[in-house]
């Protein structure tokens, strides 16, 4: 399923108007008179009231959308650029190996539960998963367009207009934001601005674009899948570089490490390819076609087929080290890493049988049994050090890593087909047509030391509390935080309404 809203889950979307397809083009497009201009502010004015009652996708009620700022025309302030640091998502699966992991994010499994809204944002369609570089988050939409939000506040910095849904990530690099359309074409714009660069066809909007940086400018590639089963390599002018062919149609993202191109194919085959020429270095067979996309890690590819299996194979020679079944299809990409806890690395992934797995990523053991959640898990899990993010039952979840225990969830309606990014201090979750943000909440601050005093007669329980250890306490049952409201004292976990202690006073 691989990051994308499969073309059998689409809903039935109201038409824009054609005075949106006008003012979504770019201004040298906009060669039209002041008349017809005021005309379509009218028009659109009337369209954006009668969408108010209606709904864009099942389940999720459109929200009043803001004003979308097009993409600017100007090239920015002087000497201005979007470079991604160590705090950033900027692809999918955050590197160019595709292992979803962000050993460095601020949230530990001990602080998950203080993750709370920070903001949200919708727009007019369901939305892509979304990556993040510095003050900027972008995702894509059904309703053809490129998204930019301030990453802090959550306001549309500019939207870019294409002739088709775009329902892979963007990758940003070398000042590009590039990503591709179901109208075929792939895109690069601006990151800063938002401006149009270039385009290309080539069949693309399936594959997820990945752009590689090097230390040669001239050098930089992106690579992206199409789907009459080519991956192509193009360099940041637009220009093909190099085209090599599969036997079925690539939704896979590719994944690049040490000059190799990795890519699974409709062809049920997971292919190597020299990253420089486009030879072909080995291709492996499995039982099923290969949607989702290869992670690499150290010497081995880790990736997921229909036939249900994960695979572990070796980098240089495409030999199969192990394997591991699930019950079902395997679309989701793996998270690979080091977990804080855990003896070597890990491989986490997601099954259409409705399971999250964990297994040792040298040997294919199974770390725990599998956590189950209510339907197929499309969502591909993003790691922290101590912590795995992901979507499944209509929600973002905070699931351990060491014994795959649900820490934490926040209910997302629509949160199944997208998956979390872990960018800076915020865990960004998608829905519907909308964007969350989560962080950590205000830390209260270190209160002084109170000065000494003499020893104080033991409180009076507050009216209906019985004051004893262990007692329920009716004035408080049903508190899930603490202090408890009536006596101060901490509920016991689990078990709200008891009192752990004497009480402490009204």
């Amino acid at each position: 399923m691989d990051e994308r809203r499969p073309r059998s889950h689409r809903k039935a979307r109201a038409t824009a108007p054609p005075w949106i397809k006008w003012i979504s083009q770019p201004q040298w497009r906009r060669k039209t008179s002041l008349a017809v201009a005021a005309a379509a502010v009218v028009a659109g004015a009337t369209y954006a009231m009668a969408a108010s009652s209606s709904t864009f996708q099942a389940g999720v009620p459109q929200q009043q959308v803001p004003q979308v700022p097009q993409a600017s025309a100007s090239p920015g302030p002087a000497g201005s650029t979007l470079t991604t640091g160590a705090g950033d998502w900027p692809t999918f699966r955050r590197s160019a190996e595709r292992t979803g992991n962000a050993a460095g994010f601020a949230v530990h499994a001990q602080d998950v539960t203080q993750l709370a809204e920070k903001w949200s944002q919708t727009v007019g369609e369901a939305v892509t998963s979304a990556v993040s570089v510095g003050d900027s988050v972008f995702v894509g939409s059904k309703d053809h367009g490129l998204y930019s939000f301030n990453a802090d506040t959550g306001a549309i910095k500019w939207r870019e207009q294409t002739k088709g849904a775009v329902r892979t990530l963007p990758s940003v690099g070398a000042g590009l934001l590039v990503f591709a359309s179901d109208d075929g074409s792939v895109y690069a714009l601006d990151a800063v601005t938002g401006k149009e660069r270039w385009s290309h066809a080539g069949g693309y909007g399936a594959s997820s674009p990945l752009v590689v940086e090097t230390a040669q400018p001239g050098d930089t590639r992106i690579y992206v899948g199409g789907s009459a089963g080519n991956i192509d390599a193009l360099d940041t002018s637009g220009n093909v570089k190099w085209s090599a062919a599969t036997a079925g149609a690539i939704e896979s993202s590719p994944a690049v490490k040490a000059d190799v191109v990795y890519v699974g194919s409709g062809d049920g085959r997971v292919h190597a390819f020299d990253a420089r020429t486009g030879a072909t270095k080995w291709s492996f067979l499995t039982g099923g076609p290969v949607t989702a996309t290869p992670a690499v890690d150290h010497d081995k590819v880790y990736v997921g087929s229909n036939d249900s299996k994960l695979y572990a194979i070796d980098v240089d020679t495409g030999v199969p080290l192990w394997s591991q079944a699930t019950k079902g299809p395997i679309r989701a990409s793996a998270a690979v890493g080091e977990v804080e806890g855990l003896p070597g690395p890990s491989v986490f992934v997601g099954s259409s049988d409705g399971a999250l797995y964990g297994f040792d990523a040298t040997t294919g053991q199974l770390r725990w049994s599998p956590t189950t959640f209510n339907g197929p898990i499309t969502s591909s899990p993003a790691l922290g050090l101590d912590v795995l993010f992901l979507n499944a039952n209509d929600s973002v979840l905070a699931v351990s890593p060491i014994n795959g225990a649900i820490l934490w969830d926040a209910s997302l309606t629509g949160a199944r087909d997208t998956s979390p990014a872990l960018a800076q201090d915020k865990v960004l979750a998608t829905a519907g047509n909308t964007i969350h943000a989560f962080a950590l909440g205000t830390p209260v601050p270190a209160q002084a030391p109170a000065p000494a005093s003499p020893p104080a007669a033991a409180p009076t329980p507050p009216s209906g509390c019985p004051g004893v250890p262990g007692a329920t306490c009716p004035r408080c049952a049903g508190s899930v935080r603490p202090p408890c409201p009536s006596c101060g004292n901490t509920p016991t976990n689990g078990n709200a309404g008891t009192c752990p202690s004497a009480p402490v006073g009204p």
